[in-house]
């Protein structure tokens, strides 16, 4: 359902961002992985597993300064 919005809105001319709110590294991951795999994304504000703490999560994303990178689940 979100790629058809994604791409409903994208045919419509409007630039698209992938945010989240208090999202685990898992839903990160999966967010980063439906935006970046998709293209359809400009934006991006994918920060919340910096607020969130600890996690015992592991292998959903990496960091690397500003930058996060898909890693196999």
């Amino acid at each position: 359902g979100a790629l058809e919005v994604a791409s409903i809105a994208c045919a419509a001319g409007r630039k698209l961002m992938m945010g989240c709110m208090l999202e685990t590294a898992r839903g990160i991951g999966c967010a980063l992985s439906v935006a970046a795999g998709s293209g359809l994304f400009d934006f991006y504000d994918l920060d919340a597993h910096m607020l969130v703490g600890a996690e015992p999560t592991v292998g959903a994303f990496e960091q690397a300064g500003p930058v996060l990178k898909v890693s196999p689940i």
